[in-house]
């Protein structure tokens, strides 16, 4: 439920979905109908404004747009959106098959407000109002429907190829026979321990002392990890069993987050000789 505030400016809001769906279907060179755009726009107006309802009052991103019952905002949003960079970025999913970029559309929207004088957004809360809105703009368009089936094609080979671990063996027939298992049935999850390097600079290697090896995605915050191991040591193994569980829909039992979209790419060294 939306406080009075909270709806007043989706409210206001709401005012400029047409205008701003008509620019983008100007940009869009097939696949989606002005109305579809609409109801993508609305979605994700509607989403930035419901998490920002979850904040005390000063926290939001227009709080000091306050008290001019915020009549600033909507058309602060029509000039962000005005913006032939700003369109460009949102019909990326639909022109150019690709993902929208947060980190540009930040950029313009801080840019936007420094030439907005009526309206002075909190920073820190850009971003995540931006992110709010591009994600529930994203999964009403076809384009979401697109890619999701290209992903969920994806996985399927990924567990198709790496799900399973095949036994080799002879049959009382004399003939040789194929006995795969699932992986995830009888695969022991390792203990791990980081080891520290001379330029090394966090505090990873006091949490992951002794820790199971599922868990590493969910304590590690960097972006590059490297395992090491003495061969048969199950490295292949884990990093199969990973993407494995993500692809299942296991992420829980990983402990990482389940509203943050996992997708793993596997490339064996091998390949990247060849």
């Amino acid at each position: 439920m939306l406080d009075p505030q909270s709806q007043l400016l989706l409210r206001s809001l709401l005012s400029i979905v047409r205008p701003v769906a008509g620019l983008l279907f100007k940009k869009i060179q097939a696949g989606t109908k002005p109305a579809e755009l609409e109801v993508a726009i609305k979605a994700g107006l509607t989403a930035a404004v419901e998490q920002e309802n979850k904040l005390e009052t000063h926290q939001r991103l227009f709080y000091k747009s306050q008290p001019d019952s915020l009549r600033g905002v909507p058309g602060f949003l029509s000039n962000f959106f005005d913006n032939e960079r700003v369109q460009n970025e949102l019909t990326q999913p639909f022109n150019e098959k690709k993902w929208i970029s947060v980190s540009n559309l930040v950029h313009e929207f801080k840019h936007s407000a420094q030439r907005y004088q009526q309206v002075n957004p909190l920073e820190d809360r850009i971003e995540p109002w931006l992110k709010a809105f591009i994600e529930d703009y994203f999964q009403k368009t076809p384009a979401y429907y697109n890619f999701e089936n290209v992903k969920n094609q994806y996985f399927q080979q990924l567990r198709t190829r790496y799900g399973k671990v095949r036994f080799g063996g002879i049959a009382v027939s004399a003939k040789e026979i194929d006995n795969p298992e699932e992986l995830v049935n009888i695969f022991v999850v390792p203990d791990i321990a980081a080891q520290k390097s001379a330029s090394w600079s966090g505090s990873l290697s006091d949490r992951l002392e002794n820790l199971s090896a599922d868990k590493l995605l969910s304590v590690s915050k960097s972006q590059k990890l490297v395992l090491l191991g003495a061969p048969g040591s199950g490295k292949t193994s884990l990093l199969d069993y990973l993407a494995v569980q993500i692809t299942s829909q296991k992420g829980q039992d990983l402990g990482i987050d389940s509203e943050t979209d996992w997708l793993p790419i596997m490339i064996k060294i091998p390949d990247l000789a060849r």
